[in-house]
């Protein structure tokens, strides 16, 4: 963990560890998880994950809690950005070409919507980089709620 570093950057540096991991070795994905971690590996990645939370007012429950929700945010993201095609324009652009014949109106008026109302150049993007920071950083935003209002009560305590 990086000396200094507050509770948010933390998380963010595991999860980019454990993204990262994840791509590397993308069969971890299918082991079936039918009991709480126990292998060294597995420990040490929960032990750095915890430490992230070390110097907020959450409890160790809520720590726990925390850091599952992060967890299972990366492993879906690494399941889901697994099986999509590389990323590049062209993807991108075949995408959204088969949506537009795909998403009738009538049927799907929202998708047919957001394609009609944005530029072709907005879906130009890097769909795992981009959306894994988005999904991180919205889990951590609740995260953070959680804690600010953990500090709220500590106050009142006082």
């Amino acid at each position: 963990m990086e000396p200094g570093a507050d509770w948010r950057e933390r998380i963010t540096a595991w999860a980019v560890a454990f993204r990262d991991a994840i791509r590397r070795h993308p069969w971890v994905l299918q082991v079936p998880i039918v009991e709480p971690p126990l292998s060294p590996m597995q420990l040490e990645w929960m032990e750095n994950g915890l430490r992230a939370f070390e110097e907020t007012e959450l409890t160790a429950a809520d720590s726990l809690s925390a850091m599952l929700l992060v967890n299972i945010y990366v492993r879906g993201a690494g399941a889901i950005s697994s099986n999509l095609t590389p990323e590049g324009s062209d993807a991108n652009q075949l995408y959204v070409q088969r949506l537009n014949l795909l998403a009738d109106p009538d049927r799907y008026p929202t998708i047919a919507g957001n394609l009609r109302s944005r530029p072709a150049e907005d879906f130009d993007v890097d769909y795992d980089a981009d959306d894994f920071f988005f999904g991180l950083n919205t889990t951590l935003d609740g995260i953070e709620a959680l804690i600010t209002r953990r500090n709220a009560g500590r106050g009142s305590d006082v």
